[in-house]
Formats: structure tokens, sequence, C-alpha cells
């Protein structure tokens, strides 16, 4: 037996879609900032933690494995110089093992980054993000995009979340589209 339980017209909540979204609300008595963290406002408090699988870091409880149960095990020293994490500029980041051998991080420079996907909204390594291939569709946050960069962030490529993209995004979140951060 089969039960299929499905909403027709149903809109998907969410409590956020910047950090700045949530602003006034009730938080623990701790220094920190917001975070939106799939939708939901997340008060930081500073504390984040390093997925092993994926070697990202996470606000604490927000790992796949925390959320998911989810059993991993990669070696982030090894496999990606992640040696843990730190709450730095509003946001969890990595950190990577000082080391003379830069070749392990995933760029030193902006000119190692490039952009892929159809319509060019995936931010990767140069050589990785050129053979990508993704479903071509249109999403408005996609025009965003033309307000920034993929750059070399902390030996990650990433689009820079300069003010004109923030800003885009926010005027986004008012529209009735909802907008998807990009990674």
């Amino acid at each position: 037996m089969v039960i299929s339980i499905g909403c027709i017209g149903c809109v998907e909540q969410r409590e956020c879609r910047l950090p700045s979204d949530c602003e006034g609300k009730p938080h623990p008595n701790c220094t920190s900032d917001w975070l939106c963290v799939d939708g939901r406002c997340i008060w930081g408090c500073g504390e984040c933690s390093l997925s092993l699988c994926d070697c990202k870091c996470y606000p604490k409880g927000e790992t796949p494995e925390e959320k998911t149960g989810r059993i991993c095990g990669i070696n982030c020293l090894d496999e990606f110089n992640v040696s843990g994490c730190e709450y730095r500029n509003g946001r969890c980041v990595e950190i990577y093992k000082e080391t003379k051998e830069i070749k392990e991080m995933e760029c030193t420079q902006d000119s190692d980054c490039g952009t892929g996907g159809c319509s060019g909204q995936i931010c990767g390594l140069k050589e990785r993000v050129k053979d990508i291939i993704t479903t071509c569709e249109y999403r408005p946050e996609y025009d965003c995009l033309r307000l920034t960069s993929c750059k070399c962030i902390d030996g990650k490529c990433q689009w820079e979340e300069n003010n004109a993209y923030l800003e885009c995004m926010k005027n986004l979140s008012r529209k009735s589209i909802p907008p998807q951060r990009l990674q």
C-alpha cells in the first residue's frame, strides 16, 4: 500500500531569506549574529561544527550528520586541509591548516575560480565547474549574480556577498517568488 501525502497550492513557509530578516527576534544572551540556514533564523552564539560528511562548517546543530543522524568519517585535514571551524563576520568558516603547500587549498587567487552551470549560477574551481551540467532554468536570484563575482575567499571559491548582491536578494525577498541563496 502506498500513501501519498501532497499539498496542492501550498507555499513553503520560510522564516528568513537573509540574516537581516531575523533582526528583532528574541535570542539567547550571547554575543553573536543571526544566520539564515535553510529558511530558519539561527542565533549562532559563535558556535560552529565541522561536518565529517562534506568538511564544511555549520552552526552548531546544523551539520548534515546532526540533522539526519547519518554517520560520516571524512578525514577533513588529509582530504581538504581543513582543521576546524570558527565564527567570523556572521558566519561559520573553515580553518585551513597552515602549510607551505598552498596547493591543498581549493584556490589561492580569484583567477583560480570560475562559473559553471547552464545559467552560470555555480561558483567553483575553474577546472571543475567548466564541465558541470545543470538543468537550464531561470531563477530570479540569478540576476543578482551579475552584481557580484566568483572569488577565492578563505581558500574556497565562492560568491562574494557584496552590498549590491545582498540588496538585490533582499529586494527579491519582498516579491512573491522566494529567492534561494547560492553557494
